[in-house]
């Protein structure tokens, strides 16, 4: 006999979470034109997504994750080269 399958639906998605990602990612094909600002913004997004993923409120922690993770990624090259960089 055939058991019966178990079918696991998400709930919603955190949106901070997917605006997270998304924007880390452009951050990160971007960040030497874009002045870091997109990878800025994925980190501050993902880690306010975190909470909410978190608590179960909300799906998307492994993007929330991802964008903070490419954000920093993003970032720390632009801040060396920023902070090495001759004052004008």
């Amino acid at each position: 006999m055939n058991s019966p399958s178990v079918v696991h639906v998400a709930g919603r998605t955190s949106g901070k979470a997917v605006a997270s990602m998304v924007v880390a990612i452009i951050g990160a094909l971007g960040a030497s034109r874009l002045f870091g600002i997109p990878s800025f913004i994925a980190v501050l997004l993902g880690h306010l997504a975190m909470p909410e993923t978190m608590s179960g409120a909300f799906a998307g922690r492994a993007m929330a994750i991802t964008g903070v993770i490419l954000g920093y990624l993003a970032d720390i090259p632009w801040l060396i080269f920023t902070l090495s960089s001759p004052p004008l």
